[in-house]
């Protein structure tokens, strides 16, 4: 990593935003390294279906590597967001989206997981426009992956990005989006203001002060 990436990474990893997103009170940051507790315990609820789409097989656990690989990231080249939500007076694991650099240099794999209470409430749509700024600002212009055909909630979340499909050799689809034309577009979308500083490392709020799980704001952003 060069002088530049690491002052890069290390503004990243700073970054955090609060908002509402209808009903829900999030917090949207980067992955840590001591979130392993926390991915392990947001893993036990998921169902045994959310977890077959995610990792395209029975999962019963996350193993220690799996869970080194999860949230021991470098900001540059494997980046991910977590979104927190207000359980209570306490944050709880709401859903994660990553990208890993690819070995065509502007090109990224990417996956997305939202947690089964939180599912159907624009977590995953908000998490992967929040991933387009970042992996923009990282030099990246393209995103890819494949999802299970099945998985009908992540295929409207790529229609909505404009991806593209194909069917693979294997019978699960390849999708593939530009990311220039997203970000562009996400300059209509009401929590713009707060992803794009987000993605430039910045700390905001929406509403414009910060507040603890357990304290009532009774404005909502969509």
């Amino acid at each position: 990593m060069n002088a530049f990436d690491a002052t890069w990474a290390s503004t990243i990893a700073g970054s955090d935003a609060q908002l509402e997103l209808h009903d829900l009170r999030l917090r949207i940051r980067p992955v840590r390294a001591d979130d392993k507790a926390l991915i392990r315990e947001a893993f036990t609820r998921l169902s045994e279906r959310s977890r077959y789409l995610r990792f395209f097989t029975p999962m019963h656990g996350l193993t220690e590597p799996m869970l080194t690989a999860l949230t021991e990231v470098d900001y540059i080249d494997r980046f991910a967001w977590v979104a927190l939500a207000c359980e209570g007076d306490h944050e709880a694991l709401a859903g994660v989206a990553r990208y890993v650099r690819l070995e065509e240099p502007r090109s990224a794999e990417v996956a997305l997981t939202v947690v089964d209470p939180y599912q159907g409430r624009g977590i995953g749509h908000l998490l992967l426009n929040a991933l387009v700024l970042a992996a923009v600002q990282a030099g990246l212009t393209r995103f890819e992956g494949e999802i299970l055909g099945e998985n009908l909630a992540i295929r409207a979340v790529l229609a909505d990005v404009g991806a593209e499909l194909r069917l693979s050799e294997r019978g699960s689809l390849r999708f593939a989006f530009d990311l220039a034309p997203r970000a562009d577009a996400l300059r209509a979308h009401p929590v713009y203001d707060v992803l794009h500083q987000l993605a430039l490392g910045a700390s905001v709020a929406s509403p414009a002060e910060p507040w603890p799980c357990g304290v009532s704001r009774p404005t909502h952003f969509a």
